[in-house]
Formats: C-alpha cells, structure tokens, sequence
C-alpha cells in the first residue's frame, strides 16, 4: 500500500472504532436503564404507600447538619434504581440539609428547589462569590440553620441581602476562615442585623478595624453566643458566652451586663488581664444567676 492508501485505511479504522465506542457506551446506558427497571420491580420498597417508603427514606438520613453524609445521603437513594429516585424526589424533607465543598450554585440552588418550602439547613465551605451569594439570598427566608466556612467576603453576601432577609434564621456559625483572613467588624455586624431573632450565634474568624464606628444591636433572642463580638450588642436572653477566642475586655463584659442584665449561666473566658479583675468582680456581681 501507498502512504496515502495508509492514511485512508488508518482513518477509516478510526472512525469505525470510534463508532463502536458510541455503540458501546449506548449499549451501557441501555444496560444500566433496563438494570434500574429490574431493580424497581424486584425491590419492595417500591411497592409500598409513598407515606411509608417517605418515612424510610428519612429515618436514613445522619442527624444533624455537621454529619458528614448529611450532604450525600438522598443522592446514594437515587442511584438505587428509578422507583427509589421518584421517592426521593417527591419528598422535600430530603433535601432540607445542605452541606457542600462549594464548587459552583447549580447544586445549591438544585437542593433547594427539591425542599420546597422545608426550612433549610445549608453549611457551605469555599468561596462566598457572587452568584453564591446570589443564591443564598434567594432562599434566605427559607434558612433556620447557616454555617459559613473559609467564606471570607461577607460583604459580597451582605450586598445581596435586605432588612428581614434572614428573618427566621436561629443558628449561625461564620468561620474559621483560613488563616491570614479576616473580615471587618462592619460587615459582621451588617449580617447579625439581617438575622434579628437569631438564638445561637458563633462567630469564630478574626475581625479587623474593631474601632471602626458601627451602630449598636439588640438582638432579643440570641441564647448562646461564641465570639468576640461585645460591644455593640445587647442580649437581653442570653444564657451562655464563649469569650474564648478573641480579645475581650473585662471593660466590655461589664458594659454587656450594665445594659441589659442577661439570665447568663454558662462563662467562659480566655486570658483576662489580672490588673483589671477588679472590673470583671463588679461585672459577674450583676448576673446572679451564673452557674
């Protein structure tokens, strides 16, 4: 054979094997939707009421939104076979609890969409962009439950929210972000301002320009707090401080009790500084009901 008989004979082998690839992988999906089919048929669960598969279905899902799996579970039901997928879909209870390495929107915004009107749970880690933001911002009076990791921009999220955005959230925990980031004292107070009947409260990042003006809180009840962020609040119903991780002033604690006498019971503080106890005394005389 000539060189260009070659190259003929060459490329016609090529498209021909590619062809076969095609027909292969037809043939695997063909396989996979017959193995589903058989599996619906066989399986037991899907013959049930949907009241009762439901309830199944929920009783495997981890409790707790830090549960590792809290993110993967209704998805390993779906790959079951197509009766398990219809399940898990008509069921927005599933999909309620949201934990993601964040990659993009599409699957934030797919989960939410299949839970429906279910109060959310969402813990996200990665970047806190635009269109995150945008997406949170969408569903934020759907949220009770938010966990933001590694999102340093909280401007970006605070731009997109508006006043009683976050209205029905009860638990935030911002941070740890990574280390060498931080966020400004502003910003942090802008999202408390957007979730004003918050109960549980973590604030576990390093803030800067802590003596940048801000406009002072009250936040009626916020129960748990752990965070250095004193001095522009007032916790009327607070129960437990975690003063631990952050610098906080004997000065600040007084201040905190002179406003607004809190039924506090649990204290934990960090290194206080010895010349200033003296302070702190006259600060826990005012909470009487620590335990």
């Amino acid at each position: 054979m000539s060189i260009e008989e070659l190259q003929a004979h060459i490329e016609q082998l090529s498209a021909e094997i590619t062809l076969q690839k095609d027909v292969l992988r037809q043939l695997e999906r063909s396989k996979c939707a017959a193995q589903r089919q058989l599996n619906a048929l066989r399986d037991p669960i899907s013959q049930l009421p949907l009241e009762i598969s439901s309830e199944i279905f929920l009783q495997c899902l981890p409790h707790g939104p830090r549960d590792p799996m809290a993110g993967k579970a209704p998805q390993l039901l779906m790959n079951i076979c197509s009766g398990w997928t219809s399940i898990a879909l008509s069921n927005p209870a599933l999909w309620d609890k949201i934990d993601l390495d964040f990659p993009g929107t599409q699957v934030l915004r797919l989960w939410a969409e299949r839970a429906g009107i279910r109060p959310l749970s969402i813990v996200l880690r990665g970047a806190l962009d635009e269109p995150v933001a945008g997406v949170l911002a969408q569903y934020a009076t759907h949220i009770r439950h938010l966990e933001l990791y590694g999102m340093q921009y909280l401007h970006v999220l605070n731009s997109n929210l508006s006043v009683g955005s976050l209205c029905f959230l009860r638990a935030l925990k911002v941070g740890p972000f990574v280390e060498g980031q931080s966020a400004s004292l502003a910003d942090v107070m802008a999202l408390l301002r957007f979730a004003p009947n918050l109960v549980e409260c973590t604030i576990d990042i390093s803030i800067r320009n802590r003596s940048f003006p801000v406009q002072d809180l009250v936040l009626p009840s916020l129960e748990f707090l752990d965070g250095a962020v004193l001095q522009h609040l007032t916790l009327p119903s607070l129960n437990t401080l975690f003063a631990t991780s952050g610098p906080i002033s004997n000065q600040s604690l007084l201040l905190l009790f002179q406003r607004c006498s809190p039924p506090l019971q649990i204290l934990a503080l960090g290194y206080q500084n010895e010349a200033d106890f003296p302070t702190l005394e006259t600060g826990l005389r005012l909470v009487p009901s620590l335990t």
